[in-house]
């Protein structure tokens, strides 16, 4: 392919769009029987089963969670954002698996995917309107993905879950953070998603980018999983 020749506009399947977004790790609370832990949330009281792609809070809410229930076996796992999003109804069509899903004290609870709690929350009324006016259905979460037309090229996309990241990307190419656009992409994940399950673009450039602290967590949780002499 020339520099000139326009790149091929293709939609992806859900399993190419789940193997993108599995680059970025989330972290879930679980028991000794490997059940996910529903947590209250403290706004609207509903219990909810949370994949965290904040390692930081996913840690916090661990060892929180492990202070209030000294008599329980709890453990923080790891998995790819493509499943997490797939299992939490982010593709919309498997509401009944969710709304089916019961904790241990068989209270029905919300599974979600779980960005940096602040950032979500100064996010998603914006969100919200535009999920609507996409006809899409929020569900019972928002997850807000950034992008930056000066970090894109012919053969990459790249796409953050925080600015934070965005800037170090900025950074480690070598750019003045002093001329970081202000001006960001910021949609939904949903709606990501379903405008790559179309051919508007080649959506094969698009690489799902997390933080150094995300892979690091990642890795140590995987190391502690490992049976002992691996």
């Amino acid at each position: 392919m020339s520099a000139d020749e326009p790149l091929k506009a293709v939609a992806l399947s859900r399993d190419e769009i789940v193997a993108k977004l599995n680059h970025i790790p989330t972290f879930a609370i679980v028991n000794d029987d490997g059940q996910m832990v529903g947590l209250q949330d403290k706004d609207s009281g509903v219990f909810a089963c949370c994949w965290f792609t904040d390692p930081d809070e996913a840690k916090a809410l661990h060892e929180a969670t492990r202070a209030a229930n000294p008599d329980k076996k709890l453990k923080l796992v790891v998995a790819g954002m493509g499943g997490a999003f797939a299992s939490c109804n982010g593709f919309s069509d498997n509401q009944k698996e969710t709304e089916d899903l019961k904790t241990t004290d068989d209270d029905k609870v919300e599974l979600r995917l779980q960005g940096t709690h602040g950032l979500v929350g100064n996010l998603k009324p914006k969100l919200l309107t535009l999920l609507e006016k996409q006809g899409i259905d929020p569900g019972c979460w928002t997850l807000p993905v950034f992008m930056c037309e000066e970090l894109q090229s012919r053969a990459i996309c790249p796409v953050f879950l925080h600015p934070a990241d965005l800037a170090a990307t900025w950074a480690k190419a070598g750019r003045d953070p002093a001329k970081l656009p202000e001006n960001l992409t910021v949609m939904d994940l949903r709606m990501l998603v379903a405008a790559m399950q179309t051919d508007a673009n080649a959506w094969s450039l698009i690489q799902f980018v997390g933080s150094a602290k995300a892979a690091e967590l990642a890795m140590e949780i995987g190391k502690q999983a490992q049976p002992s002499g691996a």
